[in-house]
């Protein structure tokens, strides 16, 4: 019998374990336990693999590049259901352990999930929208045999996930199918148990709150009904006496809750998720143990080094003022390589959060981005840790340290052409430029919606858009204020989390002027390489975007286009002096 060879194969291993190079399982998904609830199957790096219940050495059931996930125990011991995209997409398997045969049971071309089996472990029940897929509704219970044909509908209801009695005569099921991973949800789109009598095609609703209840499970009895709620604040396993009512709490973690459940047949223990680890519940004291997991070191996949090249899809970008290196965003990353020639780049972040909106110092060697981090979009500084380098793209080592920790989070950072000053986005709509030695900030406009914001070129100036109570965009200049001037004894001051006070600055509240004013949208501006004009989208004259652009000085507005071309030819006429002839000053003169 094969579990009897992976039993006596565990006993041996643990015999020799201490010859034997081990590596510890973290983050193990999908926990479930045999039927007589000695053992656990689970999911660790996109394959199927088998435990003892108490923890130890594990041993892998499936290899394939595909992911598999979802193992589900038949009744008799004999199988394990499981859900994979081998195919492209989701689909229902079996795994005979007897032979180690997969099967496939499903061949729909959108997703289906296994969920439990029938009583006689001769069909799995699964998840599908097959019936439903184009109007986006609920998932329903399906069964698939194992000896072939079409699979068909268990009852006529939707709701997922669900659970057939041991005795096959009622069905728990989720009616609404609510986002459980949405931590905290309280509303009319929570998930609420219910139970169908199959021979009567009687439906009774079991629980009504305002949080989500899910993941049903019965006990051996047919009596006993588990499931996970929030009803009580992070998601804990509670046990309902389907004939009382009376519901019992399980388990009482505080923070992060319990992920995707499962009882054994003989109705003893139940596995669930907790953080980063997989534990078991004995259902008869109550007691909780987490299940420490190990694999043979050749067996855990490390960490690959993967070389891709990418010609589209990069998000933002900023170029050094040298013209020899830029910093762009993919996937969530920034990196920097050389320009313009491109070739290997050098990751600056390597974090599992997105960073994006790139800033270069006129120096190329200090770099502002937006980050989210600690649950809000924050802006970091970003410069070499290598004494001994200071381009980004070459040094060894990086040093990056926030700029704002506003609660309701800072965005879009935009440097002044003058690396002096830094404006950027705070919570919704608010535009704040900080002087970036001394510290001093300035909010110079509030609004419940930003969107474009760029520099003149002398960087007195901000240009930016923004919707008003309409949804009608329109642009604005507005005048950066000047900041009082540094002294070498003044202490830094510390950032401002509230709208920028008096004393920041010293000029009064600055104007914002409205360039646009029409009652079609106008947005995403630009200034002219002199800061005399600005260009900007516009839908004023049709539904299509035309570019439309604004003189800001009166002379310019009033010169024709004559006289333009005109200077253009003079300009071009005039004879050329080189460099230190009377009257033409030499650069740094």
């Amino acid at each position: 019998m094969w579990i009897r060879a992976f039993l006596l194969a565990s006993l041996c291993g643990s015999l020799l374990c201490s010859s034997v190079s081990q590596a510890t399982v973290r983050f193990a998904r999908f926990p479930a336990p045999s039927p007589d609830g000695k053992q656990v199957a689970f999911s660790w790096q996109g394959d199927l693999w088998l435990a003892p219940i108490g923890g130890g050495m594990a041993q892998r059931l499936t290899v394939h590049p595909a992911y598999d996930f979802a193992p589900i125990w038949s009744p008799d011991g004999k199988k394990i259901a499981f859900t994979s995209d081998r195919h492209g997409n989701d689909d229902v398997f079996v795994l005979h352990l007897d032979t180690g045969a997969v099967q496939r049971l499903t061949y729909f071309s959108a997703r289906d999930r296994a969920w439990g089996w029938t009583p006689d472990s001769r069909a799995v029940l699964f998840e599908s929208r097959r019936e439903s897929e184009p109007y986006g509704a609920d998932f329903s219970a399906y069964v698939a045999p194992l000896d072939g044909g079409t699979p068909y509908r268990l009852h006529k209801a939707s709701g997922s996930p669900f659970a057939l009695s041991p005795d096959g005569r009622r069905l728990a099921f989720v009616r609404r199918d609510s986002a459980w991973w949405r931590k905290g949800y309280k509303g009319s789109a929570q998930g609420d148990l219910w139970l169908l009598e199959r021979a009567t095609n009687r439906y009774v609703r079991l629980t009504d709150t305002d949080t989500p209840d899910t993941f049903p499970m019965w006990g051996a009895d047919g009596r006993t009904l588990y499931f996970v709620s929030e009803r009580d604040g992070a998601a804990n396993l509670y046990a309902l006496d389907t004939q009382t009512r009376r519901i019992r709490p399980l388990t009482r973690f505080k923070d992060d809750g319990i992920r995707f459940p499962h009882i054994s047949a003989n109705g003893a223990v139940i596995t669930f998720e907790q953080g980063l680890d997989i534990y078991r519940l004995d259902t008869a004291t109550g007691a909780i143990q987490s299940i420490p997991l190990q694999v043979p070191a050749q067996d855990a996949r490390a960490a690959e080094q993967v070389r891709r090249t990418f010609s589209a899809n990069v998000e933002d970008y900023a170029l050094a003022p040298d013209g020899k290196e830029f910093v762009f965003a993919v996937r969530g990353e920034l990196f920097a390589a050389r320009f313009p020639d491109g070739g290997p780049s050098r990751n600056l972040t390597e974090t599992v959060e997105p960073e994006g909106d790139p800033q270069l110092a006129p120096d190329g060697k200090t770099l502002y981005f937006a980050a989210e981090r600690d649950g809000a979009t924050q802006i970091y500084r970003l410069t070499s840790g290598d004494a001994d380098e200071p381009r980004l793209r070459r040094a060894r080592t990086h040093k990056v340290e926030p700029l704002t920790s506003a609660p309701q989070g800072a965005s879009k950072p935009r440097l002044s052409p003058d690396g002096k000053l830094l404006a950027y986005q705070r919570g919704l709509g608010e535009l704040v430029v900080r002087h970036l030695e001394t510290q001093q900030e300035r909010t110079l406009t509030e609004s419940w919606n930003l969107g474009t914001i760029v520099w003149s070129p002398d960087s007195r100036w901000i240009a930016f858009d923004r919707y008003d109570e309409n949804y009608n965009a329109d642009v604005f200049v507005v005048r950066v204020p000047e900041f009082a001037t540094p002294t070498p004894d003044a202490e830094p001051k510390q950032e401002k989390q509230e709208p920028s006070g008096a004393g920041d600055a010293v000029d009064d509240a600055p104007v914002v002027y409205n360039i646009s004013r029409h009652p079609r949208n106008d947005f995403a501006p630009s200034w002219s390489t002199d800061g005399r004009a600005l260009v900007f989208l516009s839908e004023r004259e049709t539904d299509t975007l035309n570019i439309c652009h604004v003189w800001l000085r009166r002379e310019d507005f009033e010169r024709t286009r004559a006289d333009r071309e005109d200077e253009e030819d003079d300009k071009h006429d005039a004879p050329k002096k080189t460099r230190g002839e009377k009257g033409t000053p030499a650069r740094g003169d």
